[in-house]
């Protein structure tokens, strides 16, 4: 192939330019009138040029019937392939391309590249490593009159610190209280109540100790609530609680509402005190397989555990696993109003183990909890009464049964 005028960079003057790579060696100045392009350079490797492209690529060609002998065609084919840079890049094409060189040519590279030989230039240039993204490169580029790349972007390294969220943690007043609560369940017949006012995280906390406990071992808990309401409330804490807690696939079984008894072998039964009283009335057999399971029991109202009529699950599970935990959640501190009694069973029940928010520097948790913004402030108001009544002995009674 002849290679015309225009596949090379002519320049019309001679001028000196100081070469950065020289490292003051004195050596003339050259005339560059002869800068290749990089597809002139292509174009002289002849049958070389199929190193570049690939033998397969090639027998590809020949399968799709397409002409392999034009050596033009062969030459976009293979920038389009591997890009200029690409090529200029690859070590072992590069090598083919500065072999096909002339020696003026070989010489003036070299020169430009600051490159020392004595001899022959050509292997020189093939033992020069060119780093990426380097002056060296660059000028390399400049030569073969290839546009430089745009620089590739460094990826960014992660932070070498970060805050990582818990998408299911507690505030310190209820961290404080699950390590209490976990202090005095470990200890032997391990019962107690967890009094804290309402809105500051009862059920949040008594989730994430069930999900500890369950992580610790396979069974069942059983959730105990007097109304619908706080059954679901339990049910949905518990879902939202393990998603994120949780070391595997439980199951979580409603037994409120519409929802029938099924037996669950590991995971948190959640049960309206009424309904499975009644469900035990009538199938006194009912907990007899599930009771074994079941190694702890939440009271969701604490004083509810020892109203005799809500004792019969209760003594069901004991009977069978003396060793069962009990948890009970309170916002107020007895079960009656004014009855002493019952609130020392109450107490004895849970032998006298109460873990309550106590916070320093503040008199009650209810202060504390406004000041840190976790409950809003109360507002008082004053309402005039031109005669105050007093409560009889029937109005005490319909206030203690709407406790139960």
């Amino acid at each position: 192939m002849v290679i015309q005028d225009t596949d090379r960079l002519i320049l019309t003057c001679l001028i000196y330019i100081p070469n950065p790579f020289m490292r003051g060696l004195k050596y003339p100045a050259r005339n560059y009138l002869a800068m290749p392009t990089l597809e002139a350079a292509l174009s002289r490797l002849g049958d070389g040029i199929v190193e570049v492209i690939g033998e397969n690529q090639v027998k590809l060609l020949h399968t799709m019937g397409r002409d392999s002998s034009d050596q033009d065609s062969l030459v976009s084919l293979a920038i389009r392939l591997h890009s200029p840079e690409g090529i200029l890049r690859d070590k072992g094409t590069r090598r083919l391309i500065f072999a096909s060189l002339r020696k003026q040519d070989a010489e003036n590279l070299a020169f430009m590249l600051g490159i020392e030989y004595s001899g022959s230039p050509y292997g020189a240039l093939s033992e020069t490593a060119f780093r990426k993204n380097s002056a060296m490169e660059k000028a390399l580029f400049n030569y073969f009159q290839v546009e430089e790349p745009e620089p590739e972007a460094t990826p960014s390294l992660p932070d070498t610190s970060s805050l990582v969220e818990a998408k299911h943690g507690l505030f310190p007043h209820q961290r404080r209280a699950l390590i209490d609560i976990e202090r005095v369940l470990e200890e032997e017949g391990g019962r107690v109540i967890l009094h804290m006012p309402t809105g500051s995280g009862k059920t949040r906390t008594a989730m994430n100790l069930i999900a500890k406990h369950l992580n610790r071992s396979e069974g069942v808990v059983l959730w105990l609530a007097h109304s619908e309401e706080l059954c679901e409330q339990a049910a949905e804490e518990f879902e939202k609680a393990w998603s994120y807690l949780g070391d595997r696939t439980v199951t979580l079984r409603r037994f409120f509402k519409s929802h029938e008894w099924e037996e669950t072998d590991d995971g948190l039964v959640v049960a309206g005190l009424s309904k499975l009283w009644a469900h035990l009335r009538k199938e006194q057999t009912a907990m007899h397989w599930l009771a074994p399971k079941v190694s702890l029991i939440v009271f969701d109202e604490a004083h509810q555990s020892v109203a005799p009529t809500f004792r019969l699950p209760v003594d069901i599970v004991l009977n069978m696993n003396p060793d069962c935990k009990f948890l009970g959640l309170t916002a107020t501190p007895g079960r009656t109003w004014d009855d002493i009694d019952e609130d020392m069973v109450l107490s004895n029940f849970y032998n006298n183990e109460k873990v309550t928010l106590e916070i320093e520097g503040y008199e009650t948790p209810i202060h504390y909890l406004v000041d840190q913004g976790y409950l809003s402030k109360t507002k008082f108001e004053r309402l005039d009464y031109d005669e105050i009544g007093t409560l009889e002995g029937t109005d005490f009674s319909f206030m203690e049964e709407g406790r139960e």
